[in-house]
């Protein structure tokens, strides 16, 4: 299981309307399985029979939740600073919980969260941000903090180091 923390801040380009079409947090490479929160503000926005603006869970890039509780994409608005946390449990029960700005607006159970990070090289994590056509915008993130809690062994010999790679208890 693992948190994983930060705080961002979006802008619209000063040269048009409308904010970009999503940015995005991406646990695990792109070829082995990754898991992407996805904050979308553009509303013609289509994936799996999922559409519109709002946050969604997308597996190997296909959605497979979506929510529109508020703050939804926008967190705290333009030009604010807001926090966004993301829990990983290793269970079938609220695998994954998106909070942002200190709302849950999303919990999300998935049927393989036991198998889900124990993928070779299935190590990765990303912070992007996307905008096409005349869409527009800048993103910034601070406070970047991740932590996982392990389950070892009653008889461990090294207790004091963390492992080479992250892999959720």
């Amino acid at each position: 299981s693992f948190e994983f923390n930060l705080e961002l801040y979006w802008q619209t380009d000063p040269s048009v309307m409308n904010p970009g079409d999503y940015y995005s947090i991406r646990f695990g490479s792109g070829s082995t399985n990754p898991i992407d929160v996805v904050f979308v503000f553009y509303s013609g926005y289509s994936n799996n029979g999922f559409s519109g603006s709002g946050t969604y869970l997308l597996k190997n890039g296909v959605a497979v939740a979506k929510s529109t509780v508020s703050p939804a994409a926008a967190g705290a608005g333009e030009s604010q600073w807001y926090p966004i946390t993301i829990k990983y449990n290793k269970s079938v029960v609220n695998t994954w919980t998106i909070i942002t700005n200190g709302v849950t607006v999303m919990t999300y159970s998935d049927p393989n969260a036991i198998s889900w990070q124990q993928l070779p090289n299935n190590d990765e994590l990303s912070v992007m941000a996307y905008s096409g056509g005349a869409l527009r915008m800048r993103v910034w993130v601070r406070k970047l903090n991740a932590f996982y809690k392990a389950i070892l062994p009653i008889q461990t010999y090294n207790t004091a180091l963390m492992p080479v790679h992250l892999y959720p208890s």
